[in-house]
Protein backbone atom coordinates (compact mmCIF):
# COMPACT_ATOMS: atom_id res chain seq x y z
CA UNK A 1 0.00 0.00 0.00
CA UNK A 2 1.12 3.53 -0.85
CA UNK A 3 2.29 6.04 1.90
CA UNK A 4 -0.72 8.50 2.42
CA UNK A 5 -0.11 11.86 0.75
CA UNK A 6 -0.77 14.78 2.95
CA UNK A 7 -1.93 18.39 0.81
CA UNK A 8 -2.41 21.71 2.09
CA UNK A 9 -3.19 24.79 0.79
CA UNK A 10 -0.26 27.54 0.95
CA UNK A 11 1.30 30.67 -0.26
CA UNK A 12 4.78 29.83 -1.72
CA UNK A 13 7.35 32.64 -1.85
CA UNK A 14 10.35 30.96 -4.47
CA UNK A 15 13.52 33.09 -4.69
CA UNK A 16 16.90 32.58 -6.40
CA UNK A 17 19.79 34.79 -7.18
CA UNK A 18 20.44 36.14 -10.59
CA UNK A 19 23.95 35.56 -12.03
CA UNK A 20 24.98 33.61 -8.63
CA UNK A 21 27.69 30.78 -10.97
CA UNK A 22 28.96 34.09 -12.74
CA UNK A 23 29.41 35.32 -9.05
CA UNK A 24 30.98 32.37 -8.05
CA UNK A 25 33.27 31.62 -10.55
CA UNK A 26 34.73 35.83 -10.41
CA UNK A 27 34.63 35.80 -6.20
CA UNK A 28 33.55 32.43 -4.53
CA UNK A 29 34.55 33.64 -0.81
CA UNK A 30 32.96 37.32 -1.34
CA UNK A 31 29.85 35.89 -3.05
CA UNK A 32 29.48 32.93 -0.49
CA UNK A 33 29.38 36.11 2.34
CA UNK A 34 26.99 37.98 0.26
CA UNK A 35 24.92 34.97 -0.17
CA UNK A 36 24.78 34.37 3.51
CA UNK A 37 24.10 37.82 4.57
CA UNK A 38 21.02 37.50 1.86
CA UNK A 39 19.62 34.51 4.02
CA UNK A 40 19.93 36.11 7.05
CA UNK A 41 17.80 39.35 5.46
CA UNK A 42 15.04 36.47 4.12
CA UNK A 43 14.96 34.75 7.33
CA UNK A 44 14.10 37.26 9.77
CA UNK A 45 11.78 39.03 7.65
CA UNK A 46 10.19 35.96 6.69
CA UNK A 47 9.93 34.73 10.66
CA UNK A 48 8.53 38.57 10.78
CA UNK A 49 5.82 37.73 8.33
CA UNK A 50 4.78 33.99 10.26
CA UNK A 51 6.17 32.06 7.33
CA UNK A 52 8.90 29.38 7.41
CA UNK A 53 11.92 27.96 5.09
CA UNK A 54 10.91 24.66 3.55
CA UNK A 55 13.91 24.16 1.18
CA UNK A 56 17.06 25.95 0.28
CA UNK A 57 19.05 24.34 -2.67
CA UNK A 58 22.64 26.59 -3.62
CA UNK A 59 21.61 30.09 -4.00
CA UNK A 60 17.63 29.74 -4.04
CA UNK A 61 14.96 29.18 -1.49
CA UNK A 62 11.19 28.12 -0.38
CA UNK A 63 9.48 29.53 2.03
CA UNK A 64 5.60 28.77 2.53
CA UNK A 65 2.79 31.38 4.56
CA UNK A 66 -0.79 30.92 5.70
CA UNK A 67 -1.27 34.72 4.40
CA UNK A 68 -1.04 35.74 0.67
CA UNK A 69 -0.43 39.12 2.42
CA UNK A 70 2.26 38.10 4.91
CA UNK A 71 4.23 36.68 2.00
CA UNK A 72 4.31 39.79 -0.52
CA UNK A 73 4.98 41.92 2.57
CA UNK A 74 7.65 39.94 2.97
CA UNK A 75 9.06 39.71 -0.45
CA UNK A 76 8.64 43.64 -0.56
CA UNK A 77 10.71 44.16 2.49
CA UNK A 78 13.03 41.70 1.53
CA UNK A 79 13.93 43.20 -1.93
CA UNK A 80 14.14 46.85 -0.33
CA UNK A 81 16.66 45.40 2.37
CA UNK A 82 18.62 43.96 0.38
CA UNK A 83 18.50 46.97 -2.73
CA UNK A 84 19.23 49.02 -0.01
CA UNK A 85 22.40 47.20 1.16
CA UNK A 86 25.86 49.30 -0.65
CA UNK A 87 27.75 45.83 -0.41
CA UNK A 88 25.18 43.30 -1.73
CA UNK A 89 26.57 41.77 -4.85
CA UNK A 90 24.01 39.34 -5.24
CA UNK A 91 20.27 40.55 -6.77
CA UNK A 92 17.35 38.16 -6.30
CA UNK A 93 13.59 37.21 -8.30
CA UNK A 94 11.13 36.44 -6.02
CA UNK A 95 7.91 34.58 -7.24
CA UNK A 96 4.53 33.81 -5.33
CA UNK A 97 2.29 31.46 -5.86
CA UNK A 98 -0.90 30.38 -3.50
CA UNK A 99 -1.67 26.77 -4.17
CA UNK A 100 -1.81 23.27 -3.29
CA UNK A 101 0.99 21.57 -1.81
CA UNK A 102 2.42 18.28 -1.09
CA UNK A 103 3.73 17.84 2.49
CA UNK A 104 6.82 15.56 2.58
CA UNK A 105 8.33 16.06 6.30
CA UNK A 106 9.39 19.70 5.97
CA UNK A 107 9.60 19.91 2.61
CA UNK A 108 6.95 20.76 0.28
CA UNK A 109 6.75 19.31 -3.54
CA UNK A 110 4.04 19.92 -6.18
CA UNK A 111 2.69 21.68 -8.74
CA UNK A 112 2.44 24.91 -6.06
CA UNK A 113 6.03 25.21 -5.50
CA UNK A 114 7.15 24.14 -9.33
CA UNK A 115 4.46 27.68 -10.18
CA UNK A 116 6.49 29.84 -8.11
CA UNK A 117 9.57 28.75 -8.94
CA UNK A 118 8.24 29.43 -12.87
CA UNK A 119 7.50 32.49 -12.01
CA UNK A 120 10.38 33.39 -9.75
CA UNK A 121 12.83 32.47 -13.06
CA UNK A 122 10.30 35.47 -14.37
CA UNK A 123 10.62 37.92 -12.47
CA UNK A 124 13.26 40.75 -12.78
CA UNK A 125 16.34 41.03 -10.50
CA UNK A 126 14.98 42.43 -7.78
CA UNK A 127 11.57 42.19 -8.30
CA UNK A 128 9.02 40.44 -7.74
CA UNK A 129 5.98 38.30 -9.61
CA UNK A 130 2.87 37.38 -8.09
CA UNK A 131 0.55 34.64 -9.85
CA UNK A 132 -3.22 36.19 -10.36
CA UNK A 133 -4.72 33.35 -8.46
CA UNK A 134 -2.38 35.24 -5.29
CA UNK A 135 -3.24 38.38 -6.54
CA UNK A 136 -7.01 37.71 -6.54
CA UNK A 137 -6.89 36.32 -3.07
CA UNK A 138 -4.78 38.95 -1.73
CA UNK A 139 -6.54 41.94 -2.70
CA UNK A 140 -9.27 40.37 -1.13
CA UNK A 141 -7.99 40.20 2.16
Amino acid sequence: MAPEIQRKLTTILAADAEGYSRAMATDEPGTIADLRASRSVFSRLIERHAGRIANTAGDGLISEFSSVVEAVQCAVEVQSELQGRSDAALRFRIGIHLGDVIVDGADLLGDGVNLAARLQTMAKPGGILISARSMIRCTAS
